[in-house]
């Protein structure tokens, strides 16, 4: 998986495409908490504040839209 970014004092914005309809999804984290998910920390544990869409687009990428 790669997670294009990039980052202000506070967030990160990251950068994916969605593998279905190909439109690029751009999500923003607590900078402070994407080490703890690079390094392997569940996504749940690691962005407890995200919606369960969100998470979802940070682990595969998938846009809202072609969620089912």
């Amino acid at each position: 998986m790669s997670l294009e970014s990039t980052t202000s004092p506070r967030l990160t914005e990251v950068i994916r495409k969605c593998p279905f309809c190909k439109k690029l999804v751009y999500i923003n984290v607590p900078s402070e908490r994407l080490p703890l998910f690079i390094q392997g920390t569940s996504v749940q544990e690691a962005f407890p504040n995200l919606s369960t869409g969100e998470r979802e687009i940070i682990l595969t990428g998938m846009c809202l839209r072609c969620q089912p």
